[in-house]
């Protein structure tokens, strides 16, 4: 149980159970109803976020699933060129420890320039520039260690 709970909080607690194929079927089918729930629920909130032009809420949108789709296919060649195993098993289970380390810095970046950025017009793109450094953020992190679980 202590394994799993630093597994879920440290990237790279996650990689090297990973490496061993110590993550069990059941940790990754309960990792997978997790990503797919916050999937869909982070697209709600793109879909109902307060937007002051309907251009910043198609930037968001596409931002997100570009981006996402993106981050799939970076991670898929990672693991293609290496040793070629189990793609969805470990990208679903390092994205629960990537994702909350891109959540903590999302909400951290977000108290900063909500402290040195009055609210106005600029919000949008103050929005866009949050999400695009959440997601490079997650590539960075998933892309480097997909790279050593694939080798």
């Amino acid at each position: 149980m202590k394994n799993l709970i630093l597994r879920i909080f440290n990237p790279k607690q996650m990689a090297a159970a990973l490496k061993r194929e110590d993550v069990t079927n059941i940790e990754f089918a309960t990792y997978t109803f997790i990503v797919i729930s916050l999937t869909v629920y982070s697209i709600y909130l793109s879909w109902w976020n307060v937007h002051t032009t309907e251009l910043f809420f198609f930037l968001d949108l596409l931002l997100e699933i570009l981006g996402n789709i993106l981050l799939v296919v970076i991670t898929y060649s990672i693991n293609k060129k290496g040793d070629d195993k189990r793609f969805w098993y470990r990208f679903i289970c390092l994205s629960i420890p990537v994702g909350i380390l891109t959540g903590l810095f999302m909400i951290i970046l977000s108290i900063l320039l909500s402290i040195f950025v009055t609210v106005d017009s600029t919000f949008d793109l103050i929005d866009l520039c949050i999400l695009f450094s959440g997601l490079m953020f997650a590539t960075f992190y998933l892309v480097k260690y997909m790279r050593i679980i694939s080798k």
